[in-house]
């Protein structure tokens, strides 16, 4: 009887090293590794598409493997038909996150470089403002008037993380941005502005195509529902670790301990 239990508490701390994935899958829709244009198989949404000349995926030097590069060219992005707000995909409570590292040199039409934005508003929205006009900025945007502005935030030519949950509650959706894992700001917009039947990756909303983006994006991801804070901390770590969005993350020491300890016990027993 002590050797079955001991058993079952080394397969408990076991699954507690496979949760947080779990946890990860749960909800996902859209998750492009950018090793090529299809959806991840651990998520349920469309592949991906390239718009534009300059924009390729695949390349090397990426966050986690390979990457979309693209040049700064107008209306240059790669498109997915996901959407979110009422009726679509994401619904009105929803994460996004990607992965993105500006060139040190970029350059685009608007001197502004889209990391993504959603398909015909800005809803959906993550800007860099120009490193040669003295900026290090990082804007926001939900609805027609709510965006916040975050000064000194990216560094061009270094890999960055961004993610943004979106919580709608009783006619209000409130929006929180973290970089680099660490939260910033949030607003607050009307729920019922926040819809778009598609998102663009590397570019601003279709009648804002001079906001292209110039250097590489990797990693990503969207889930139907927010994150919460362990699972923002994780997929920000997963990165940093050169691991995928949905990859089982290295158990603690502690939890180490435990299983060697359990380990131990079990030989002794046999």
């Amino acid at each position: 009887m002590k050797k079955m239990k001991t058993i079952t508490g080394l397969s408990a701390l076991l699954g507690m090293a496979s949760s947080a994935t779990a946890a990860l899958t749960s909800g996902l829709v859209t998750y492009y590794d950018f090793e090529d244009l299809n959806n991840d198989a651990s998520a349920s949404g469309p592949n991906a598409t390239i718009v534009g000349t300059d924009v390729a995926v695949g390349q090397t030097g990426g966050a986690v493997g390979n990457a979309a590069t693209f040049a700064g060219t107008t209306n240059d992005r790669i498109s997915t038909s996901v959407g979110f707000g009422s009726g679509n995909t994401l619904g009105e409570s929803f994460t996004v996150a990607a992965w993105y590292k500006l060139d040190t040199d970029a350059t685009s039409a608007a001197s502004r470089f889209f990391v993504f934005e959603a398909e015909n508003n800005f809803d959906l929205s993550y800007g860099l403002r120009n490193l040669d006009a003295g900026l290090a900025d990082g804007q926001t945007y939900a609805g027609s008037t709510p965006n916040n502005l975050f000064t000194d935030v990216h560094t061009a030519g270094t890999w960055q993380h961004v993610l943004i949950t979106y919580t709608a509650n009783a006619g209000t959706t409130t929006v929180e941005t973290y970089i680099n894992g660490s939260a910033l700001d949030s607003i607050t917009a009307t729920t019922s502005t926040i819809s778009s039947t598609g998102i663009h990756i590397g570019n601003a909303r279709s009648s804002s195509g001079t906001r292209a983006f110039d250097g590489m994006i990797d990693e990503f991801a969207a889930w139907n529902r927010v994150l919460d804070s362990s699972e923002i901390s994780q997929v920000y770590q997963n990165g940093v670790n050169g691991q995928a969005v949905t990859a089982i993350p290295e158990p603690s020491v502690t939890t180490l301990i435990g299983l060697g300890g359990l380990s131990l016990i079990l030989r002794r027993r046999r």
